[in-house]
């Protein structure tokens, strides 16, 4: 796959963003050491399986203590199944630098890419991004996308789902959000299933929500991005559509 090729190209460390940096807003970064992200997660398991190139998508919460409340995993390619359980399995094991919001500690929203690929002699590689741009995937950028943000004072009820509490679905949306982690813009991309009201109801939303702003090269930046907007009232821990 020659996407997946360029993703191993560039295959360095994610985010320059220093996690005792002082930033007013910071998002929820990967950090290092064993209870990384990336390394809680198992290449020789994934061969073990027999998973081969994969890319899978996920949203995942992250609390203000750094520990993971819930993961997502949708929008994968073919075959990647196994890189999507294996993400489910373990990620309860591993710490993030939890985001920051007006120097307090914050839970966050976090929608990611975990990409699997064998080199030609057979030799895994595996990379977390902080995003599920294309065209940035594509180009291995160090981008980290607006992350939704639960300050103790938002106005935004998240969980609060009113009549779609008790469906499952998801929304795509384009959000423009300044270098100050300001919404300037959202458009509805697509919504599962269609017609079911989830694109009407984030748009209702979104606009009393805090985010974190775009990084990109570890400063913040005025950018648009892909954002995933998850619905679900099953097990929120495996739920794929």
């Amino acid at each position: 796959m020659r996407t997946l090729a360029i993703f191993c190209s560039f295959f360095v460390g994610l985010s320059s963003i220093a996690a005792e940096e002082s930033l007013a807003i910071r998002p929820v970064l990967l950090g290092q050491g064993p209870k990384s992200l990336i390394n809680v997660l198992s290449s020789q398991r994934l061969l073990k399986h027999g998973q081969k190139d994969g890319v899978v998508s996920f949203t995942l919460l992250v609390t203000r203590l750094g520990d993971p409340y819930f993961v997502l995993t949708y929008e994968g390619t073919p075959n990647s199944d196994v890189l999507g359980q294996e993400l489910t399995d373990q990620y309860t094991r591993a710490k993030f630098i939890p985001a920051v919001y007006h120097g307090e500690t914050v839970a966050a929203l976090v929608n990611g890419t975990l990409v699997f690929a064998l080199s030609p002699n057979g030799t895994p590689h595996m990379r977390i991004f902080l995003h599920q741009d294309r065209e940035r995937l594509a180009r291995g950028e160090d981008f980290i996308a607006p992350q939704l943000l639960f300050p103790m004072n938002t106005k935004f009820k998240w969980f609060d789902f009113g009549e779609y509490r008790l469906r499952s679905g998801m929304v795509a949306a384009k959000i423009n959000v300044d270098e100050n982690g300001k919404l300037l813009g959202v458009n509805i991309l697509r919504e599962y299933p269609q017609g079911a009201g989830f694109g009407k109801f984030v748009l209702r939303r979104i606009n009393d929500a805090d985010f974190s702003p775009p990084f990109l090269n570890g400063h913040p930046v005025a950018a648009s991005t892909t954002w995933m907007v998850p619905f679900s009232a099953s097990d929120v821990k495996h739920w794929v559509y």
